[in-house]
């Protein structure tokens, strides 16, 4: 089980802002904000790892489509440096 930060902290400090008189929204405010990361954070911990194995598996294909975009120019350049060579200039 993943650990997820959730702000809970910011409670305390809009509390102790609301108590200063400087803003009474901060208090639900920070409310909202730790009860949407209580229900996102484990959401999202528990779909990175599907995220990034659709992530690798199309760098993966990437990759190859480059390597061979790579090959068939280099075989191109081999053959245009044959015919020049063959034509003596």
């Amino acid at each position: 089980a993943a650990m997820v930060a959730r702000g809970e902290f910011s409670i305390v400090i809009a509390g102790l802002g609301v108590a200063a008189g400087l803003r009474p929204e901060l208090g639900p405010l920070s409310a909202a904000y730790v009860l949407f990361l209580a229900v996102t954070g484990p959401l999202l911990a528990k779909s990175i790892e599907p995220l990034v194995d659709v992530i690798e598996r199309l760098a993966s294909q990437l990759g190859r489509k480059r390597a061979a975009e790579v090959s068939v120019a280099g075989s191109a350049t081999k053959s245009i440096q044959a015919n020049h060579d063959e034509r003596g200039n």
